[in-house]
């Protein structure tokens, strides 16, 4: 009796057909796909993250060097703006970060090198003052076989005589603030600060309208950028011109008033 519903059982017991097999072999793939999708969208996100941390972590090493002026006292094996910027009387164009011992290797790990790094003065500054110079770095960048480049710019200060000549570095923070200050204000007056020192037309214009209005006129000018002055045209400006010359020389003023300019 044993036998025969062991036997029974057994033949209720099927296999999987060809197409569930089909079916959960697909799915699995399915499955396969997406994790191994997923491990490698994590992995290269954790790869940029990384090149990123270590082109800001170089960029911040040689700007925290940049804008280092060497004080007396200061211990020689200290790296400064000096060291990385200015080559005896001139800037040090295409400074060897490495004979300077601002990396051990260019090659900076994670896929990252530096390729160059340039020294050239930036737009601004007073010829025989200051200027400001820009340091750009230019970094390269390879992963899973291809390559591209990013570059951060830096910047700090030198003094510099009128013939060109660089004697040192200056706090870049502080000289940045005075030379913004300088130079806006320069040109709230003049047109060409530093050189010919002509008035900013857009300066005699608002000067000409201030004027014409607070004696009651109205101030005329076919074109505000030109050094030609305008012409402040009205009845009441006359009116009170007249009356002043009335009160300042005791007699009658001309009835030829003319146009005020």
């Amino acid at each position: 009796m044993k036998k025969e519903k062991i036997k029974t059982l057994f033949k209720n017991i099927r296999g999987f057909s060809l197409v569930e097999l089909m079916v959960a072999g697909g799915l699995l793939g399915i499955v396969s796909l997406v994790m191994l999708t997923s491990v490698k969208t994590t992995k290269d996100a954790t790869k940029k993250t990384q090149q990123d941390v270590t082109i800001e972590a170089a960029t911040a090493k040689i700007n925290s060097i940049i804008n280092k002026v060497r004080t007396p006292g200061m211990d020689a094996g200290v790296l400064t703006c000096e060291n990385l910027v200015i080559n005896g009387a001139n800037l040090n164009i295409n400074p060897d970060l490495v004979a300077l011992g601002v990396f051990n290797n260019l090659n900076l790990g994670d896929g990252v090198s530096v390729n160059n790094i340039a020294v050239n003065f930036g737009d601004g500054g007073v010829v025989g003052e200051r200027r400001p110079v820009n340091v750009v770095i230019t970094f390269d960048i390879r992963k899973d076989g291809q390559f591209r480049q990013v570059t951060r710019t830096l910047q700090t200060m030198v003094s510099i005589s009128n013939a060109g000549v660089v004697s040192g570095c200056l706090d870049y923070n502080s000289e940045r603030i005075n030379i913004s200050a300088t130079e806006e204000s320069c040109r709230l007056i003049f047109d060409d600060c530093g050189a010919a020192n002509t008035f900013n037309p857009a300066l005699m214009a608002r000067m000409g309208v201030v004027i014409c209005e607070a004696l009651g006129g109205v101030y005329n000018d076919a074109d505000l950028t030109d050094f030609v002055p305008g012409e402040c045209n009205k009845i009441e400006v006359e009116e009170q011109l007249s009356s002043l010359n009335l009160k300042l020389n005791g007699e009658d003023a001309d009835d030829d008033y003319g146009v005020v300019q």
